[in-house]
């Protein structure tokens, strides 16, 4: 093994919890007194309880000579050789290879993942600058905690497949708990790259059980269900909450240092770059090279009062019922502020909140594959409990299903059957009607929809697709089989 370079020892003892109450973002606070109390907190937290640094100085064993050469034979991730490692493809012996001289580090990602706080200062006011959400943010404190649950989470798949299922379970429990750090000081960018490490799980869970029925016993099983389940326990609306109060400290602090030319300048250049990298169809679908860059900016006073309105409809949104969405509040609330002769004068919240719509997609699309897949873990339990899979969904054991099976889309449970004595689960797609479990035909990935069958749609924006866009989502969500 290579010389165990970690500077931390991993030590998990009873220390005390921190003096003081972790604060909350307020937008009638000043930021600085803000930082000032978050800092303060944070310094509070015992460094045994902590593990922003720790997982810093972990990842950095993974730039190890030794490790970027198994990387570049096999044209492959490191942590995707671990996860897709199987017996009879080219990735086993690399990832044997892998598994044992990163042990201590993998090792060390689990132990941290215990510890119950990032525990991330605040080092600058810039931290938590939306603007900088696409860039600066990207390579903040979420970066690495994301690489440390993909490791965790593919190193799961890796002691499965060798024999060692607890191992593996424990595994996910731990990326799980990275996830959850994830959400300690918020925003909507790091939500949605916690929304994805627990998607991540989920599919890697699900892609386990249907490799081989029998790997994991029914208690086993239990448990990876109550893993998965731990996504519903997410508070979206906190997160956008704190969002807003981050969007008012940035924009006070913009409006009292720059020129209002300046600050539309360096939104609009933002803008641009998140339209080349995000489609938000049904909301704001304007290009921001199509505005015109003569218009001044609205008081920011108004502003503000416009993001708290979006604020407020994407938090109704996302607490409402999917399945009996009609009009998006959001899409309502941006029709009414952000008109196409008004979007110039309000180019800072048109930049952030461009990608909201898709959020709620992602949201959505997050929440049924939680219920998905406990489902399909049910199923996989009364396999395990019973020896054959069940002829329907009703004869499931109601222990085995702590949740409703419901269907997102249609709000009626999700189908089920055998074929050829394998079980196929599927949901509704956005047409809203049951194709058999059926699989789009068409994989024009040109098409904005085409790669996306389970991108989310409300009502009406099934209602405003053309008939040729409808098409391409003719086709049914495949869970099982």
């Amino acid at each position: 093994m290579i010389p165990h370079r970690l500077a931390i020892l991993i030590v998990l003892s009873g220390a005390a919890a921190p003096s003081i109450a972790q604060p909350t973002p307020d937008p009638g606070k000043d930021f600085g007194e803000f930082r000032t109390e978050w800092n303060t907190w944070v310094d509070s937290v015992p460094s045994s309880e902590r593990i922003s640094d720790a997982i810093q100085v972990t990842l950095e064993a993974f730039s190890h000579e030794r490790f970027l050469e198994i990387s570049k034979r096999t044209k492959h991730f490191p942590s995707g050789t671990l996860h897709d490692a199987r017996p009879w493809n080219e990735y086993w012996q690399d990832a044997i290879i892998l598994h044992e001289e990163f042990a201590d580090e993998l090792e060390t990602f689990h132990e941290l993942a215990q510890r119950p706080h990032l525990g991330a200062a605040i080092e600058s006011p810039e931290t938590l600058a939306p603007i900088d959400q696409f860039s600066n943010r990207a390579t903040d404190h979420i970066s690495p905690l994301r690489h440390a649950a993909v490791y965790l989470i593919s190193s799961a798949m890796f002691q499965a497949t060798i024999g060692n299922t607890d191992a593996a379970v424990d595994r996910f429990q731990s990326a799980s708990n990275l996830a959850n750090h994830a959400l300690e000081l918020t925003d909507a960018i790091t939500w949605l790259s916690q929304l994805a490490m627990r998607d991540f799980i989920a599919e890697s869970i699900l892609e386990l059980v249907s490799y081989d029925p029998d790997l994991f016993s029914d208690t086993q099983l239990a448990k990876l269900q109550s893993i998965v389940l731990e996504q519903l326990n997410d508070d979206p609306a906190r997160v956008f909450r704190a969002e807003h109060a981050i969007t008012v400290w940035q924009l006070r602090a913009q409006f009292a240092s720059d020129d209002p030319q300046s600050i539309a300048r360096e939104y609009r250049e933002q803008a641009q770059s998140i339209h080349q990298s995000f489609t938000s169809p049904h909301t704001i679908n304007q290009s921001p090279s199509d505005l015109d860059d003569r218009t001044p900016l609205a008081p920011i006073g108004d502003q503000i009062r416009i993001h708290a309105e979006l604020t407020n409809a994407i938090c109704a949104d996302l607490d409402s019922d999917p399945a009996s969405t009609g009009a998006l509040r959001l899409s309502n609330a941006i029709a009414s502020n952000l008109a196409p002769d008004t979007i110039a004068a309000y180019i800072p919240v048109y930049t952030l909140t461009y990608i909201w719509r898709v959020q709620i997609g992602l949201a959505f699309k997050s929440h049924y594959n939680t219920i998905n897949t406990t489902a399909a873990l049910a199923i996989y339990r009364h396999r395990a409990r019973h020896g054959s899979f069940p002829e329907s969904l009703q004869a499931l054991d109601p222990e085995s299903l702590p949740i409703p099976p419901i269907d997102l889309y249609s709000g009626e449970p999700l189908r089920y059957t055998l074929v050829n004595g394998k079980p196929r689960l599927w949901a509704l797609g956005a047409d809203r009607d049951d194709d058999g479990g059926a699989r789009p035909t068409s994989h024009d990935t040109s098409h904005l929809l085409s790669p996306k069958i389970d991108t989310w749609l409300s009502l009406d924006e099934w209602e405003e697709l053309t008939e040729d866009e409808r098409q391409l989502l003719n086709a049914d969500i495949r869970i099982l089989d």
